[in-house]
């Protein structure tokens, strides 16, 4: 019941209390999304372009739509939230328990602050992503996000909703303990969504030493999307690329090399119907953590 409670409490902040700063929101997400869109479009043309895929309308181009409008509207992370069960209440629940426990970090200098939640929330980040390749169950969920078999912007938003309600649970100790300001944080999320949209980009560009030390490039993220063998494994880093370099899971690809790459999953075409597929994850991944065969 308290789960239902926190869930409705939620639901109305985010629709009913608050609707302005929802579309605001919203509309800072569409015009970040917009201007990387417009950039890549400068850079590679319109054949390699996310516009020209996008409105292509395939089946995977419209799961990234879907998946975008799930996480810019927060329904993701409550339809995630049902289909865990609520489980992750409990996380997050013991995550507020810890961050008052803990008194919450008071740190002199704000800049400090921004820089330490930047890299203790990757670092929960990197480990859960690998977590997520590692584990069966976790890897059925996962892999809704690798099965697109082209990349377009918008592929940074897709993440299946169950994806989206763990990882929110993961970070909200850090959090809770590092108790930023709310426009601190906005500062974090803008920044972190920047470099995630240009990843999953048709850049393909390796920044060079920025890319192989400290920010992850979008050619070394196309190496960690590829069907290759050699590059499972491989760059799992959501922001600072420094932790796969420190736990050995680094490929600093040529931007000809990612180029190269042949996107997806195999057995998995990425094609299926967005909501089909979105339910089909659901089960496959409820299968497999009883003991069963994914779908």
């Amino acid at each position: 019941m308290d789960a239902l409670q926190y869930v409705a409490a939620r639901l109305w902040s985010f629709y009913a209390d608050q609707p302005m700063a929802l579309l605001r929101s919203l509309a800072i997400a569409c015009g970040l999304v917009l201007a990387v869109m417009l950039l890549e479009l400068a850079l590679v043309g319109w054949q390699r372009s996310s516009l020209r895929r996008l409105l292509r309308l395939s089946n995977s181009a419209r799961t990234d739509l879907l998946a975008f409008v799930l996480v810019e509207t927060s329904l993701g992370l409550f339809i995630g939230m049902a289909m865990l069960l609520g489980m992750t209440y409990g996380l997050q629940r013991m995550a507020v328990a810890g961050g008052a426990w803990a008194g919450k970090l008071t740190l002199s200098s704000q800049i400090l602050a921004l820089v330490l939640y930047f890299v203790v929330i990757d670092f929960a980040n990197y480990w859960t992503h690998r977590f997520c390749h590692r584990v069966p169950t976790l890897w059925e969920i996962h892999r809704y996000h690798h099965s697109a078999p082209e990349m377009t912007v918008l592929t940074a938003a897709r993440d299946h909703p169950m994806e989206r309600a763990l990882s929110s649970a993961v970070v909200a100790f850090p959090a809770a303990v590092l108790a930023l300001p709310m426009q601190d944080f906005a500062v974090v999320h803008l920044l972190a969504k920047t470099v995630g949209l240009l990843k999953h980009s048709n850049l393909h560009a390796n920044w060079g030493l920025v890319g192989r030390y400290l920010i992850q490039s979008p050619a070394a993220h196309w190496i960690h999307h590829s069907t290759d063998p050699a590059h499972h494994n491989k760059n799992f880093a959501s922001l600072f690329q420094f932790w796969d370099v420190l736990f050995g899971t680094a490929i600093h690809p040529s931007t000809s090399e990612a180029e190269r790459v042949r996107l997806g999953v195999d057995g998995d075409n990425g094609q299926a119907p967005p909501f089909t597929y979105l339910l089909k994850v659901f089960v496959a991944s409820w299968r497999r953590a009883f003991g069963g065969p994914g779908a």
